[in-house]
């Protein structure tokens, strides 16, 4: 629920639950997980809807130049992360 990456992991589910009570929001509070997995489907049916095609989505040839602490970035790896997030997309919005 929190967008700042700075910030996860600061409001806990329980947490933004009270928030949420304290505010006159009692059914969102106790359903926190559903309603956030739904919002989460429509924003990606409608990214569908418009266009995003999350098995097109392309990895920046930097990103294979980079060498880490374990070494070299392994491409066939990358390219199996990428399948498996638009897999992963997919199922979400069904």
């Amino acid at each position: 629920m929190v967008a700042c990456l700075f910030a996860r992991g600061v409001y806990t589910d329980q947490l933004l639950a009270a928030c949420l009570k304290a505010v006159g929001y009692d059914f969102l509070a106790e359903n926190l997980g559903p309603v956030s997995r739904n919002i989460q489907q429509i924003r990606w049916k409608n990214r569908l809807a418009t266009g995003f095609t999350p098995e097109n989505v392309t990895i920046p040839k930097r990103f294979y130049e980079i060498t880490t602490v374990k070494g070299s970035l392994d491409g066939a790896f990358l390219s199996s992360l990428v399948a498996e997030y638009a897999k992963a997309i997919r199922d979400l919005v069904r």
